[in-house]
């Protein structure tokens, strides 16, 4: 089963802008980085050729103060989530106030970075 991380800054506005939603599939996950002692950015590559720059996406989410391990940890479960599951992982959605682990409070920023 393919697995999609739903992410969401605010409704789709119809702007040539930041992206304000996302979708991207688990298995292109890359990693996450702790950026500053309340944000977290996750990292999903958009292509699988090695050795070559490829799409990337970054997402920010916010969380509370030094929980970093605790948001990564509960984005991980999520993520591995059992057979049960329907493939449609919400991470961070600002719109409905939804996220999958308790101390993440936003997702601030969603940037696609073509390859060069």
């Amino acid at each position: 089963m393919i697995k999609n991380c739903y992410f969401a800054v605010s409704a789709a506005d119809g702007t040539a802008g930041d992206e304000e939603i996302a979708c991207c599939n688990a298995a292109l996950f890359s990693h996450m980085e702790a950026e500053t002692t309340t944000t977290t950015a996750l990292f999903f590559n958009t292509g699988q050729e090695i050795g070559k720059d490829v799409p990337t996406t970054k997402i920010v989410l916010t969380h509370t103060s030094a929980k970093h391990k605790e948001v990564m940890t509960g984005i991980t479960q999520t993520m591995n989530t059992g057979p049960n599951s329907d493939g449609f992982l919400v991470i961070a959605d600002d719109v409905n106030d939804v996220f999958c682990h308790a101390n993440i409070t936003a997702c601030t920023s969603i940037a696609v970075t073509e390859a060069a």
